[in-house]
């Protein structure tokens, strides 16, 4: 039961987290002589996204793999509900690196001299989404012992 409540805990936090960064269409014409500005600009901030993501998504991964190894020790005199806790606390605390990281893709987008919300989102949810996989990887020590 406990298992299934926190699957679909899990399931209800990643469905808040996607939706939270939906994406909007919005065509625009662009001359020649914008396009390569355009494109000199986005790249630039595709670099910025990208050092951004790969720094947090090293540090996400650090972490993960930390809290595994400190659950999987911990899982062995510890209760189901326990150690239930001791996942829920973990995913948290991956969440917040998260949220550093998308912090700071945020700010560089504000920062940013031009409109590049559809590379801003790209690397907003490829953050999302390696948090995801990341919190999976937590959460697997608590399905795979009970």
């Amino acid at each position: 039961m406990k298992k299934r409540l926190f699957a679909l805990m899990l399931a209800a936090v990643m469905l808040g987290c996607l939706c939270a960064c939906g994406e909007t269409e919005e065509q625009v014409e662009i001359t020649a002589t914008a396009a390569e500005a355009e494109t000199s600009e986005e790249e630039e901030n595709i670099s910025i996204y990208e050092a951004i993501y790969d720094e947090y998504k090293d540090k996400m991964k650090e972490a993960t793999d930390k809290y595994v190894d400190e659950l999987r020790d911990a899982a062995k005199g510890l209760s189901k509900d326990e150690l239930y806790d001791k996942v829920k606390e973990k995913n948290d605390a991956l969440g917040k690196i998260r949220e550093e990281g998308n912090q700071k893709m945020t700010d560089a987008m504000l920062a940013s001299t031009e409109d590049d919300q559809e590379t801003y989102e790209k690397w907003f949810n490829r953050m999302t989404e390696t948090f995801s996989d990341f919190s999976r990887d937590i959460t697997g020590v608590y399905t795979d012992l009970f």
